[in-house]
C-alpha cells in the first residue's frame, strides 16, 4: 500500500502498457499490442474497466495489480500453514511479507503481481483436489483452471506441474477418478490452445520480442562451459529475484535443503513445488518464455516455502540450533531493514513528471520537441496531463549502432531557436551515453538555454539559429 500511495512515475514498459489499455477498446485489446507489448486478456479487460470507471490516472492503471498484491499474502498465510510449522512458518510470512521484487510489482502497470495471486489460487485447489477429489472439488479446480490462463500467461506452467504433480503423487487410482483427472487436464488444455490462437501466438512469433530476452531463454542442449553456468547462474538468481534475498546463494542453498523435510510430510508437495519451475525452464528452452526476474514472480511463492523449510532441516539436523538461526538472520536482516528504509524514505520523486512540468511552465508557441526514443511513450503519457504543446514534437528510433543517425535527426533542427530535448533513462544497457552524446553534439551546434532533471529524466532547451557547425569542424 505504501509503494502505490508514493504513486511514483510511469517508466517506460509501463507506460508502454498503459498507452495501450488507455487508447483502446476491448476489442482491440485481443490481438497484438502496439510497442511489441503482451499481457492476459483477463487482465487487460480488468484494467481497462477500471480506467472506464475511474478514469486514467497512475493510481487507477495500478489498481489490479495493487488488488492481487493485498489478496497474495492472505492466500499464502494459507499455503505456509498447510506445509510449514513453527519458525519456518514464520520466516516464510515474513520474507514473503517483505520482498521488494513482490511489492514493486504491487504498483506498476504490469500483470506480474496477478502472476502470483493466480499461482497460489491454482497450488491451493491443486492440494484440496488431492486430499479430496470429489466432484465438487473437481468442478471447481476445472474451471478455475480454465479461467486462469485469461488472467495469467504462468497460470499453464502451474497447471501442467500441478497435473504431473497429482499423476505422480498417486499412482494407485481408480479407473473412475483417473478418468476424472484426465477430464480435468483435457479441460485445461482445451483452454489454452484456444487462448493461444487469439492472445499469446503473436507474441512467441515476434522475433523482436525473442532477441530481446535472448539472455533468458535456457541453452538447449548445452554446448559449452558457458551454458552449464547459466543453469547455475538462473538458479542463484531467482533467489534475488523473485524472491528478493540479497545472499541468493544461501538461499538455493536452504531451498535444497528443504526438499527432504517437506517430502517427508507429503509426496506431493515438492513436485508441485517444482515442476511449475521445470516446465517454465523448459519453455524458455523452446524460446516460449523468459527464464528470468519478474517473469518468474509467480515461483516466489514455492521458492520461498522452500527456503523456509531449508531452515526447518537445519534447525532440526544442526547440533548446535545456533547455526539455523544465524541463517534465518543473513536472510532476513538485509530484506527487512531495506524493506521498513523504503516504507520510511521513499525514493525521490523520478521520471519524466518533473520535467514535464517545467515544460509546461515555459514552453512558447513556437517551440520545437525533440523527444529521444526511450522517453517516447511517457511523455506520450504526461504530455496532456501537463498541457505540453505537442504540435512541434518530434521522436526518433534507437539507433544504437549508428550514433550518426541521431546528429542526422539534430541537423534537421538547425535554424530553430527554441528547440526542446527530453530524456528518459531506459537502463544502463539501453540508453546509457545516449543523453551525453546529444549534449556533448548540441553544445557544439548551439547554445544551451536552459536545464531541468530529475534522477531519470533529463530536459534542454537549445538555441540552434546559429546554423550549425563552422564549416571545417562538421
Amino acid at each position: 500500500m505504501r509503494e502505490h500511495a508514493a504513486n511514483k512515475a510511469l517508466w517506460l514498459d509501463e507506460a508502454y502498457l498503459g498507452l495501450n489499455l488507455i487508447h483502446r477498446d476491448y476489442a482491440d485489446l485481443i490481438g497484438r499490442l502496439e510497442y511489441d507489448q503482451g499481457a492476459p486478456l483477463g487482465y487487460l479487460f480488468l484494467s481497462r474497466a477500471s480506467i472506464v470507471a475511474f478514469g486514467d490516472s497512475e493510481y487507477v492503471l495500478r489498481l489490479v495489480p495493487l488488488i492481487a498484491s493485498v489478496a497474495a499474502p492472505l492466500l499464502f498465510l494459507f499455503l505456509a500453514r498447510r506445509l510449514l510449522t513453527g519458525a519456518a512458518l514464520n520466516i516464510a510470512v515474513t520474507l514473503f511479507a517483505v520482498s521488494l521484487p513482490l511489492t514493486r510489482y504491487a504498483s506498476e502497470c504490469k500483470p506480474y503481481a496477478v502472476d502470483v495471486l493466480v499461482a497460489l489460487v491454482l497450488t491451493l485447489l491443486i492440494l484440496r483436489y488431492a486430499e479430496r477429489p470429489s466432484l465438487f472439488n473437481t468442478i471447481v479446480l476445472t474451471l478455475t483452471g480454465v479461467a486462469s490462463i485469461a488472467f495469467s500467461f504462468t497460470a499453464i506452467f502451474v497447471l501442467a506441474g500441478g497435473g504431473l504433480a497429482l499423476l505422480i503423487h498417486e499412482s494407485k487410482r481408480t479407473a473412475k477418478e483417473t478418468l476424472r483427472l484426465a477430464c480435468v487436464g483435457a479441460a485445461w488444455v482445451i483452454g489454452f490452445c484456444a487462448y493461444y490462437w487469439f492472445n499469446v501466438r503473436h507474441l512467441t512469433g515476434n522475433s523482436e520480442v525473442v532477441a530481446w530476452h535472448h539472455d533468458s531463454y535456457m541453452p538447449l542442449p548445452p554446448r559449452s562451459a558457458n551454458d552449464v553456468y547459466w543453469f547455475l547462474q538462473a538458479a542463484v538468481t531467482a533467489f534475488e529475484f523473485p524472491v528478493g534475498l540479497s545472499l541468493p546463494g544461501i538461499g538455493l542453498l536452504l531451498a535444497v535443503l528443504g526438499i527432504g523435510p517437506l517430502l517427508d510430510r507429503s509426496r506431493l508437495t515438492v513436485p508441485l513445488l517444482l515442476l511449475p519451475m521445470i516446465v517454465a525452464l523448459a519453455a524458455s528452452g523452446l524460446r516460449l518464455y523468459p527464464f528470468s526476474q519478474r517473469f518468474l514472480l509467480f515461483l516466489a511463492p514455492a521458492l520461498v516455502i522452500l527456503v523456509a523449510a531449508g531452515f526447518d532441516f537445519i534447525r532440526e539436523y544442526s547440533r548446535g540450533r545456533i547455526v539455523a538461526w544465524a541463517c534465518a538472520a543473513m536472510l532476513l536482516v538485509h530484506p527487512v531493514t531495506r524493506s521498513i528504509h523504503a516504507y520510511i524514505d521513499p525514493e525521490p520523486e523520478q521520471g519524466l513528471r518533473p520535467i514535464m512540468a517545467h515544460l509546461a511552465d515555459h514552453q512558447r508557441p513556437d517551440d520545437w520537441i525533440y523527444v529521444h526514443h526511450w522517453a517516447h511513450p511517457t511523455f506520450r503519457y504526461y504530455a496532456p496531463r501537463y498541457g505540453v504543446d505537442e504540435n512541434h514534437a518530434v521522436t526518433d528510433v534507437s539507433s544504437r549502432r549508428d550514433w550518426g543517425h541521431y546528429v542526422g535527426s539534430i541537423d534537421t533542427l538547425l535554424g530553430k531557436n527554441r528547440v526542446w530535448f527530453v530524456f528518459e533513462h531506459a537502463g544502463a544497457n539501453l540508453s546509457a551515453g545516449e543523453e551525453q552524446f546529444f549534449v556533448t553534439y548540441l553544445d557544439r551546434v548551439g547554445t544551451r538555454r536552459d536545464v531541468a532533471a530529475s534522477r531519470t529524466a533529463g530536459l534542454y532547451l537549445y538555441d540552434l539559429s546559429g546554423g550549425g557547425l563552422p564549416e571545417g569542424n562538421q
